[in-house]
């Protein structure tokens, strides 16, 4: 009896690994190099499953591990993906031959995430090419060039910003990555939605732009698990409704939008920002 279950739990872990790992000689059958360390049923992201590496961390390690490479082909747990390094390919597969590339790999639930569903990073097909659109004509050099007045004032925020903190002890040490999280934060704020981020204004930093984007963008145990749920697997993420962009910061940005739009109704002040732009079209 004994030897019977060992003999049927050997057989239901070796069907078990035929099936986690069938796909994984996909590249290798159509001669495209393949990127090393795939792990059983979790392809190339064992370090975002144990939170070792965000998953931008673990494209750069295969990036950079296959740079010999004009592409290379990685796995998304089961699935197959493709990661194309060559300028000239980038070029056919984003520009050249696109309409045989548009189908989008992200997908956003709708109803989970209302918000980020309808940016043009995680739309496809038609919703995409009208988002297209809008995005070409309000991005043109010339609505750039006035967008780029915003982000003036945002550089004198950032001067001013190190001038105070040097003022008051002549000599500072800033940890770089959040310094630019910082202005990034503001010039999101400034160019995009015409408001002050508070990003510089660290007594009122609980409030700001910079605190917000933080709670959802920087890795952390929490947030590799909630991508991981909703970029790779988007069954499980509807079963336990967990949406990208928490709660918190989805009322964040809707607030911020509907109190600016409302001001700009009743003061009729012409703005120069990206909300702006977006509105007229």
């Amino acid at each position: 009896m004994a030897i019977a279950l060992v003999f049927l739990i050997f057989i239901a872990l070796m069907v078990l690994y035929f099936y986690l790992t069938k796909n994984y000689n996909y590249w290798q059958k159509r001669k495209v190099p393949c990127a090393d360390g795939v792990v059983p049923g979790i392809g190339h992201f064992w370090d975002l499953i144990t939170m070792k590496k965000s998953f931008s961390e673990c494209c750069r390690k295969i990036y950079n591990d296959n740079r010999g490479h004009s592409m290379v082909g990685y796995y998304n747990f089961r699935s197959p993906a493709l990661m194309v390094l060559e300028p000239e390919l980038v070029k056919t597969v984003m520009q050249t031959n696109f309409a045989n590339f548009h189908e989008n790999g992200l997908k956003i639930d709708p109803d989970l995430d209302p918000l980020l569903a309808n940016n043009p990073f995680f739309t496809s097909g038609e919703k995409w090419t009208t988002g297209r659109k809008r995005l070409t004509y309000a991005f043109s050099s010339m609505r750039l060039k006035i967008l780029l007045e915003s982000v003036k004032q945002v550089c004198e925020q950032f001067e001013n910003y190190l001038d105070t903190k040097l003022s008051n002890v002549g000599k500072i040490e800033l940890e770089l990555k959040d310094l630019f999280a910082r202005f990034t934060a503001q010039v999101v704020s400034g160019a995009g939605f015409g408001v002050d981020g508070l990003s510089f204004n660290e007594e009122k930093e609980k409030e700001s732009f910079y605190t917000m984007g933080k709670s959802f963008l920087e890795p952390s145990g929490v947030n590799n698990i909630t991508f991981l749920l909703v970029f790779f697997l988007p069954s499980l993420s509807k079963i336990f409704r967990t949406p990208f962009l928490p709660k918190k910061a989805d009322r964040f940005f809707r607030t911020v939008i509907a109190d600016v739009m409302e001001q700009r109704r009743t003061e009729k002040t012409p703005r120069n920002d990206f909300l702006q732009l977006m509105a007229e079209l």
